[in-house]
């Protein structure tokens, strides 16, 4: 149960935003009920929209019935306004401060959610996160928030060689570490895995979350509205290419290679969305391609960079799980709000 807290006023000041920047929204309908999905900026799947439709679709929040846009300052409000309303009120006298003092600072990290937030994986759990104020947000909404980048359990080496560490910390064992066996594992499996995505993630995922429960998938540095329906996964496709194409609203999650199926609001293959399914492939193939090529022009630049900074320190500086503005494309499981989509 949540009790809700009358004064916004702190909510109002801590979600800045902007009200020239928008998002467009797309209508579903689910068995005569109209759902609003938030659809993708240049900023593509950021943290604010994956938020923003668990709270839709769990029936959280609502947009007024046939709007066709909303401000990112409004979007800012209603996730500030829903992390005070939702205070338990079962929550323990002497844990009361501690949780006050979460709520604080995640009021503090809204402004951010349009651009990104710092999260650091572990490998050993979809749930495992190192513990920040970005998954406090998660925690205090509710929202199951995961990832799928999960070594084999019967990699027995591999478990033994990573130990625990987060995706950071491998990434400087990488760059310090003289044993050349342990090295190359490391970079092995993250080579082997750059899609952040394996067949051990997805396994986990189906056994962690809920049948119909809704979740915020962290997966390419990006963050992504997943729902599990009738044993099977699915990410929330929010592109702007398909703003007007009602028999796509899902995509499924079942390989680690992206040969992926759109299905309409009830999770049903249509004739039209295999064909949009088809031509998207192909879109990703191109620019997985063009990805290549970049990362292979990157490759061969210099040895130190311009500010003298070595090779070693800008690979650890910059191959750390940050997420950034993008033109393309922690936490108990939900028991008291699952997916309205069934």
């Amino acid at each position: 149960m949540a009790e809700k807290i009358e004064d916004s006023s702190e909510a109002d000041e801590q979600a800045i935003g902007s009200e020239s920047c928008v998002y467009y929204i797309k209508w579903v309908d689910v068995e005569g009920v109209e759902y609003a999905v938030v659809m993708q900026n240049e900023n593509g799947p950021c943290p604010l929209l994956a938020v923003i439709n668990v709270l839709l679709l769990r029936g959280q929040i609502t947009l007024p019935c046939g709007s066709t846009e909303v401000s990112e300052k409004k979007l800012l409000q209603f996730v500030a306004d829903c992390i005070l309303r939702l205070k338990p009120k079962d929550i323990d006298e002497a844990e009361l401060p501690n949780y006050e003092q979460n709520v604080s600072d995640v009021l503090a990290l809204i402004p951010s959610l349009p651009k990104g937030l710092d999260v650091n994986i572990h490998f050993t759990g979809v749930r495992r996160f190192e513990y920040t104020p970005a998954c406090a947000l998660f925690d205090i909404l509710n929202i199951p928030l995961v990832h799928g980048w999960i070594i084999d359990q019967a990699d027995q080496e591999l478990l033994r060689v990573v130990d625990g560490l987060s995706y950071n910390r491998i990434v400087e064992k990488i760059v310090s570490t003289n044993n050349e066996s342990e090295n190359y594992m490391l970079r092995n499996f993250l080579d082997s895995s750059a899609s952040q995505l394996t067949t051990q993630g997805i396994a986990e995922l189906l056994s962690n979350l809920n049948d119909g429960e809704i979740a915020v998938l962290f997966r390419n540095n990006h963050f992504q509205t997943l729902a599990k329906q009738k044993d099977a996964l699915y990410v929330l496709v929010t592109d702007m290419g398909f703003l007007g194409e009602s028999a796509v609203v899902w995509e499924t999650l079942d390989c680690v290679d992206g040969n992926s199926t759109f299905v309409n609001s009830v999770f049903s293959t249509s004739y039209k969305s295999s064909i949009l399914a088809n031509e998207s492939a192909d879109f990703l193939l191109a620019l997985s391609i063009q990805e290549a090529e970049k990362k292979s022009m990157q490759c061969r630049s210099t040895h130190i960079n311009e500010t003298g900074t070595s090779a070693e320190e800008h690979y650890v500086q910059h191959e750390r799980v940050r997420v950034l503005p993008s033109s393309t494309q922690a936490i108990r499981p939900s028991k008291n709000y699952n997916c309205l989509i069934l």
